[in-house]
């Protein structure tokens, strides 16, 4: 559960590209690929407006192509980390308007259950989530592709570059008795394409009990 309280709010916070240079290249990884979660889950949400989508919208076309850059070397250089803390700046603007949808709190039960990083067990997802869409909602589908400049494909490429190798296996039993935290969710109800519980199932079981 999520947990809110004015008092939890920084009176001040200091944003600067330089506070990267010492990440670790999976911490990187892993952060970064969150803000593709960030800002994808905020597209696809039932609650995503204008606004907010064209925050979403910018941050995948600043971070698709320096995250890609950033992985591809152990170090970084100065314009692309400053792009990527832009990126992430734009994917919490975009999620302050419409919060995350199912890839996020279905991510939640691998970081609880595996000690898997949040952006990592996000990221697992995000590959169904757009797959879904494009088969359910295609315009909707068609539009994120535009205004993005990011695919499926694209997508996947960089979730791939980007997730560790997970060794991560389920029993049909752990999965049925995980999905009644899906159920009537909010993050789940929120995404734009109808999503179930059955949805999920289908997707860990395809994602996690193949031997």
């Amino acid at each position: 559960h999520s947990i809110h309280d004015p008092r939890m709010y920084a009176a001040a916070s200091f944003g600067d590209p330089r506070y990267l240079v010492s990440m670790s290249r999976r911490t990187l990884a892993a952060s970064g690929i969150d803000v593709l979660a960030h800002c994808t889950e905020s597209y696809l949400s039932r609650k995503a407006n204008a606004l907010s989508r064209a925050y979403a919208a910018a941050g995948i076309r600043q971070l698709v192509p320096a995250l890609s850059k950033a992985l591809d070397t152990d170090d970084p250089d100065a314009g692309t980390l400053e792009a990527l803390y832009e990126a992430s700046l734009l994917g919490g603007l975009a999620i302050g308007v419409t919060g995350t949808v199912f890839p996020h709190n279905v991510g939640y039960y691998l970081t609880e259950r595996f000690g898997l990083e949040h952006g990592f067990a996000c990221a697992v997802f995000l590959p169904a989530l757009l797959q879904h869409v494009h088969a359910d909602a295609p315009d909707l589908y068609s539009r994120f592709v535009d205004e993005t400049g990011c695919s499926e494909a694209n997508l996947n490429a960089l979730c791939a570059q980007a997730l560790p190798e997970l060794n991560i296996r389920l029993t049909d039993a752990e999965i049925e008795s995980a999905l009644p935290r899906w159920q009537n969710n909010k993050s789940v109800l929120n995404t734009a394409s109808t999503v179930t519980v059955e949805h999920i199932s289908a997707v860990l079981h395809q994602l996690f009990t193949q031997s």
